[in-house]
């Protein structure tokens, strides 16, 4: 009997540790995706790896400007709904194609694909009075 209940023990947490596993293979958006070193409350999409070299980060009394890149191969459709899908999540609201506003702050996010390659260009700055 006590046997018994060490295999049903043991079987659910089996069940329980191989849930996250089989749950990032099926494509389930990973909550450890990371963020941008330049903006630390920007998610960086799954794919995407930030050039550090290329960001630019300025405060000034009204706010902060930042410019930061990232690149990987992934496809700009798939760029377009992470950021469509997630920035709403942190509070950022639609403010056209690839725009948004949170407080006083807009984010423009830019896509490019150059040799087989997609870079996407993040821009915050101070929403002006």
């Amino acid at each position: 009997m006590i046997l018994k209940r060490i295999c049903i023990a043991l079987a659910f947490i089996a069940f329980f540790c191989a849930m996250p596993v089989a749950a990032r293979a099926a494509g389930t958006p990973d909550m450890d995706t990371g963020y941008l070193d330049a903006v630390r409350d920007m998610p960086l999409m799954p794919g995407l790896a930030e050039l550090s070299d290329e960001s630019f980060i300025f405060d000034k009394p009204h706010g902060r400007i930042v410019e930061a890149t990232a690149v990987g191969h992934v496809a700009d459709n798939d760029v377009r709904g992470f950021y469509t899908d997630t920035l709403p999540q942190l509070g950022w609201m639609s403010a056209g194609s690839m725009r948004w506003l949170r407080e006083d702050e807009k984010l423009e996010v830019t896509i490019r694909s150059q040799g087989g390659e997609t870079f996407v260009h993040f821009r915050l700055s101070p929403v002006e009075p």
